[in-house]
């Protein structure tokens, strides 16, 4: 299914980004609404979107406009507005993820670096 046009107004709200080592970072949207997040491919990563009033997000990977399936390992507690991912040995480059409550859209780039 092609995604574009996008139905949903995107969010220019920051996200939370939780690391495994503890460690954290607040992704801010770009120029094109898109919060850019760096990991390494042995590593955990959670995203933190911002839930209120009961807001259930749902989410998918755009590759060449088409809308997938989130990638292989990862997993959205909707309810919770958490996306967690660790990426698997050679899942390597960017990785395009959008969360829509089906009002809003949140678009994520994340690229694994070895």
């Amino acid at each position: 299914e092609v995604v574009a046009p996008f139905f949903a107004a995107p969010v220019d709200d920051a996200v939370r980004v939780q690391r495994l080592d503890g460690g954290s970072e607040v992704a801010a949207p770009n120029t094109s609404a898109t919060r850019v997040v760096t990991v390494r491919e042995d590593e955990r990563v959670e995203v933190h979107l911002d839930i209120a009033n009961g807001t259930h997000y749902k989410g998918f990977q755009v590759v060449n406009g088409v809308r997938r399936a989130l990638p292989l390992g990862s997993s959205l507690d909707s309810g919770a507005g958490v996306f967690y991912w660790q990426p698997a040995p050679a899942f390597l480059g960017p990785y395009r993820i959008v969360f829509s409550d089906g009002h809003e859209r949140i678009s994520i780039r994340i690229v694994v670096v070895p």
